[in-house]
């Protein structure tokens, strides 16, 4: 049996309702956050939020750039994705560089 549970709330009920699963016999739980297997409150707020943040980009991106003259919704919307996942990487290589120059200042 495969369940799939899309959670967009705060962190209390998720962790109401992993304490209720916790309970059901011969369940097995895939959980991409890994706060299933390791209760860490601070990974799972992470995850959570780089998966909002690539679900926002991906709704500014569709509204953003139009579909090509011959494109099938397919296309378009692995056209976009690929845009998103490019515009994402590139914030996270700024990001670690921003880091690393803070990390220097403290150093100094």
């Amino acid at each position: 049996m495969g369940l799939a549970i899309h959670y967009n709330g705060g962190l209390a009920k998720p962790e109401l309702l992993l304490k209720r699963i916790e309970e059901l016999a011969d369940f097995t739980l895939v959980d991409e956050s890994l706060y299933w297997e390791t209760g860490d409150e601070k990974q799972l707020r992470q995850k959570m939020g780089f998966l909002a943040k690539m679900i926002n980009n991906m709704e500014t991106a569709l509204n953003f750039f139009p579909k090509k003259e011959g494109e099938n919704s397919e296309e378009y919307v692995v056209r976009i994705a690929r845009k998103v996942i490019l515009k994402n990487k590139r914030e996270e290589e700024q990001e670690r560089k921003t880091d690393s120059v803070d990390d220097k200042e403290e150093e100094y």
